[in-house]
């Protein structure tokens, strides 16, 4: 999680959403899809149901009515006859006699 440049007296800490290459000599970007809090020498998935975009520090949770893509670069809106609460890489189908709109969070009985 440190780099230093050519006669550097001390190494710089590579910050959040960064990560330091293996020679340690530079920082760079974690892509989408991950994350890093800093100091790290790589970066970390997104959990299942979590997003991020470059250089985050963290994971965003997929909120009701949306699931994550199996890169957890993105967040998705559920289709219509599907639900999410949230936190969830797919949505599920409302059952026989239940209805919803796209991004629902529930399903409503017809």
């Amino acid at each position: 999680g440190f780099q230093s440049g050519a006669n550097a007296s001390s190494c710089e800490i590579c910050g959040p959403g960064r990560y330091s290459t293996e020679d340690r000599t530079d920082c760079l970007d974690c892509n989408p899809g991950q994350f890093s809090v800093g100091g790290s020498d790589s970066c970390e998935p997104c959990s299942v149901g979590f997003q991020s975009g470059a250089s985050a520090s963290s994971c965003e949770i997929c909120g009701p009515g949306r699931y994550s893509t199996e890169d957890g670069t993105a967040c998705l809106e559920c289709n219509s006859g599907q639900f999410s609460v949230g936190g969830s890489d797919s949505c599920e189908p409302c059952s026989v006699g239940f209805q919803s709109g796209a991004s629902a969070s529930s399903c409503e009985i017809c």
